[in-house]
């Protein structure tokens, strides 16, 4: 066996610090090629190198030379594809420490590209995990896709303006995913109302960020008024599994 974690550290640290141009092409070079070769040996042992190393793949997304920003862009949208299939195992530790890791970097502080990026791999990993399950797994097996829902409702509550700002976006960019499938819907849009509408108040509480956290919360209502009248007969009925919410008042 190969062990990577190791290489993969040093390696990924040149990428993203040396200021030698042609040392930093060939350290993102080599930490593309090990990814794709970690990819098609589907080894468990081999994907939790990969989930190390996911948050220097995602800085790297954003590196301001466009040449490694473009490969490691379309190499992290292949990873979130690639672990949406193994999405429908339940609990499956590389796949919730991918969205853990995925979701965490959508509320950063300093990096708008990192917000953007984190939270479209987000609506990939929704979008993907619908196409590549059948109804049944989605409505039986899709324990990821809650967990990833109770991570953004979380941060929606959070007295963090970057946590509240990253669940705007979050919500704003999967409301129209989910809203495509039915069960999802029936499960989880009402309660996601709940979220925009405090994040939406919270803007009220606390001025930071205020503008851009209520023009992202008033974009995922949008989005949410559409996806109740495309699925208004489903939301009309009763569902005892859906969450009840207290007042917003």
């Amino acid at each position: 066996n190969i062990h990577f974690d190791n290489l993969l550290t040093k390696i990924a640290d040149i990428a993203m610090t040396s200021l030698n141009k042609e040392r930093k092409f060939i350290a993102c070079e080599l930490i593309h090629s090990l990814c794709v070769y970690i990819i098609g040996k589907q080894n468990d042992d081999y994907t939790t190198s990969l989930i190390f190393l996911l948050e220097k793949i995602i800085h790297l997304a954003c590196d301001l030379e466009k040449g490694i920003s473009v490969i490691f862009e379309t190499l992290l949208f292949q990873i979130v594809h690639w672990m949406s299939k193994k999405g429908s195992l339940l609990n499956n530790k590389d796949v919730l420490s991918m969205l853990y890791i995925i979701i965490d970097s959508s509320s950063s502080r300093k990096n708008l590209k990192l917000r953007e990026i984190s939270s479209q791999c987000i609506k990939e990993y929704i979008a993907w995990f619908i196409k590549q399950h059948s109804d049944i797994t989605i409505k039986e097996k899709s324990s990821s896709i809650k967990y990833l829902i109770r991570k953004i409702e979380s941060n929606a509550m959070h007295p963090d303006p970057f946590k509240r700002l990253g669940s705007a976006i979050c919500l704003h960019k999967i409301i129209e995913i989910m809203s495509n499938d039915k069960f999802l819907t029936d499960k989880f849009l009402l309660e996601i109302i709940f979220y925009v509408m405090s994040i939406i108040k919270g803007c009220h509480i606390n001025k930071e960020l205020n503008e851009v956290i209520f023009g992202y919360g008033e974009q995922a209502m949008k989005d949410m008024i559409k996806g109740i009248q495309k699925n208004y007969r489903i939301l009309s009925l009763s569902n005892p599994k859906r969450n009840v919410f207290k007042s917003l008042s």
